[in-house]
């Protein structure tokens, strides 16, 4: 990014970047860099400025100035979701491609690679694998599977059925806006909900083999703050797909969302908080158990009567809850301590 790069302003774009900031100053750049170090020159990289409070405007700027390809957008605080609404309505490209400020492409090639299968197999998707960097070494990402792919193949949907991983593809923006799919407004877990709407318009999608996104696993250590907002906003976004699932009858997608609860994925943040009186909540998650068809409930064996929240629900009042886990040690720890002190005195 030391020489300037200019790009007529007629010039066709064949993909477009979309990437919300909320201070990213630090992580920015190289996030930039990978984008712009791409031998698919024929890009453009539109940085949603998302309300930073830091000095992530004044870094964005400095950056536009090197390469014309950067376009700086800025909206009022509203999320990452609405952020890349508003990239997708101001987007040229042929596709659209979705990078977060602290992430980055793991090679020069991906997005030219992306375009090149997208274009010769005639897909409006086309997907590659991810990594996480953590504590410095990238690692396979942790998680739910099927985020990377053993062998290149057009793959249709109804044989893939996940739900995670949007980043590390590119999609045909004609088809987004066509069929109107963008991003609910929702704080936390709004990508899954766009990313099966997508792949469930689609159809099918080319895979390839190479790893495209490098993921920034230290995100995963900065303190979220569960308010009602962000634990509804959750619980929204898994009805979104549950719905969708119901609608296509996407079992494989139900499947999915069963085994995560009976794995306490969601525990720790719903039990916890749902013993608060908050309504709509408690509604939400209501509607979401309802979206559950019978046959994936009877393949994990779950009585009539009880749908696969009502997990999480029972987590919140029983002895052996994450919460009562960590508390009680901690408790008898601090108590412990006060009993030797008095021993010692």
């Amino acid at each position: 990014m030391e020489d300037l790069y200019k790009m007529k302003a007629d010039a066709p774009v064949k993909i477009s970047v979309i990437m919300p900031v909320y201070n990213r100053a630090q992580t920015l750049p190289k996030a930039v860099r990978s984008v712009l170090s791409q031998t698919l020159r024929e890009i453009e990289l539109l940085c949603i400025n998302d309300g930073s409070t830091d000095n992530t405007v004044m870094v964005l700027k400095e950056l536009a100035q090197k390469d014309s390809r950067i376009k700086v957008l800025s909206q009022r605080n509203a999320g990452a979701g609405p952020a890349r609404n508003y990239g997708l309505k101001r987007a040229k490209g042929e596709f659209v491609a979705f990078l977060d400020s602290d992430d980055w492409y793991a090679s020069d090639d991906v997005l030219a690679k992306l375009y090149e299968k997208a274009v010769e197999h005639h897909v409006k998707i086309c997907l590659g694998g991810s990594r996480c960097a953590k504590r410095g070494k990238l690692q396979p990402l942790e998680g739910p599977g099927k985020i990377f792919f053993t062998k290149e193949a057009l793959i249709s949907y109804q044989d893939y059925q996940f739900t995670h991983g949007y980043c590390r593809g590119i999609y045909e923006r004609r088809m987004l806006m066509d069929h109107q799919i963008c991003f609910p407004p929702y704080r936390r877990f709004e990508d899954p909900p766009f990313f099966v709407s997508a792949m469930i318009c689609a159809g099918r999608f080319y895979a390839l083999t190479d790893i495209v996104l490098i993921y920034d696993e230290s995100r995963h250590y900065q303190k979220i703050n569960w308010d009602e907002r962000t634990v509804t906003d959750i619980l929204k976004g898994i009805r979104d797909v549950l719905r969708m699932a119901e609608e296509h009858a996407y079992v494989g997608l139900q499947k999915d969302f069963i085994e995560r609860i009976r794995r306490g994925d969601w525990s720790e943040i719903f039990a916890e908080n749902l013993r608060r009186n908050w309504t709509e909540a408690r509604s939400v998650m209501e509607e979401a158990n309802g979206r559950f068809l019978e046959g994936a409930m009877r393949q994990y064996r779950l009585p009539d009567n009880e749908k696969p929240f009502d997990l999480i629900l029972k987590d919140s009042y029983s002895n052996n809850h994450g919460f009562l886990k960590r508390t009680v040690p901690r408790v008898w720890k601090a108590l412990e301590s006060t009993i030797n002190r008095g021993k010692a005195i």
